[in-house]
């Protein structure tokens, strides 16, 4: 989990540092990315653990699966807010 939501962070600040934004401000939103992304990742692992949902037998860890989706994408329309 860690080391999937560091990937990110650091892709984050990959992008970031492309389009010129001041490195402290890539650091504190690369740090909310990594946050952020283990946090919603952890969440939906666990859900879906405790009840048992799996991609063959429940269509639950689907919507878990779009609610995982949905809720990245809402950090990267806040980090792009942020820049903005």
């Amino acid at each position: 989990g860690y080391v999937h939501a560091a990937y990110h962070a650091l892709l984050t600040a990959i992008v970031l540092w492309c389009f010129h934004v001041p490195a402290e401000l890539i650091a504190y939103l690369a740090l909310f990315e990594f946050v952020a992304h283990y946090v919603i990742d952890y969440g939906k692992v666990n859900i879906c653990k405790s009840n048992d949902w799996t991609a063959t037998t429940s269509e639950h860890y689907w919507k878990m699966m779009g609610l995982d989706q949905f809720l990245h994408m809402l950090c990267y329309i806040a980090i792009v807010q942020v820049v903005l």
